[in-house]
């Protein structure tokens, strides 16, 4: 045998073992982002389920090259290009970074983003005539996610059905008190005194997070940054708003801020919808 034919033997063997080292790696970033709890800053929970499958299948292959290794067995040999699979695990520290999904206020916001489809034939009538008598403010429903009575506080498993209910109705919760947290997101010509308590809505990963939250006003001007986390108590109002897409003008809730507090860190940093 020549020294050319056994250095290809050698450098088809390395290539094996790489591949192998490729799809093991793999294999544990993806056990690890399950059983850690780290998946929720990636995917959304509904999609966890598709992330068990393809995590059994891939262990299925890791399995099956591992013993074809082990036995020597011929198999196909992994062309050249393999090599990119593994350039992705230079990004993972920025991956597992949930707050670097915050590049998604680049995309711009909107308030009514993910709440209750209103008639938009009725948001454009009000918006041309002043004069078309406004909805009465429906009663709260005593099965809803609000409860009748006491503050409304936004958590990690109420976020999304409490935010739904108070833009389907904002004016029926007027004067109630609420506690939130979120991070300060200022719109072109906000003031000192007015910023958005906003969250990012994830609806299948990380990618497709769209930024969502309550309109905020303080009496006196809050000393807070773009992207800086805070927990607001304040009493609930409501203000109209001109949704940057449709250009159609609504009525949302609005939080009077009474105290407010920064955050070191979120207590949770998405909201998914249920």
């Amino acid at each position: 045998m020549s020294v050319v034919e056994l250095r290809q033997i050698r450098g088809s063997g390395t290539r094996h073992w790489l591949w192998f080292a490729a799809l093991a790696g793999y294999l544990g970033y993806f056990g690890y982002l399950l059983f850690s709890g780290r998946l929720e800053d990636l995917v959304s929970p509904r999609m966890t389920v598709f992330v068990v499958i393809g995590l059994l299948i891939l262990t299925a292959f890791v399995v099956v090259r591992l013993v074809g290794l082990l036995k020597r067995s011929p198999t196909p040999l992994p062309k050249r290009g393999f090599v990119l699979f593994l350039l992705p695990f230079v990004f993972l520290p920025f991956a597992l970074d949930p707050n670097s999904a915050l590049l998604s206020i680049n995309r711009g916001i909107s308030l009514e983003q993910g709440a209750p489809p209103i008639d938009l034939t009725t948001k454009l009538q009000a918006s041309v005539n002043p004069f078309l008598p406004k909805p009465k403010p429906k009663p709260v429903s005593a099965n809803g996610a609000i409860s009748p009575s006491g503050i409304i506080r936004l958590g990690k498993d109420n976020y999304y059905a409490v935010y739904k209910e108070l833009y389907a109705n904002p004016a029926a919760f007027a004067g109630r008190m609420v506690e939130v947290s979120g991070f300060v997101y200022r719109e072109p010509g906000d003031t000192s005194t007015r910023f958005i308590a906003a969250r990012e809505l994830m609806w299948c990963c990380a990618a497709d997070a769209v930024v969502i939250g309550f309109k905020t006003s303080s009496t006196r001007p809050i000393a807070v940054k773009n992207t800086e986390w805070v927990s607001i108590t304040g009493t609930l109002a409501t203000t109209d708003y001109v949704d940057q897409y449709t250009q159609v003008k609504s009525v949302v809730p609005l939080i009077r801020v009474d105290h407010l507090a920064k955050l070191t860190e979120p207590d949770f940093v998405f909201v998914y919808p249920k």
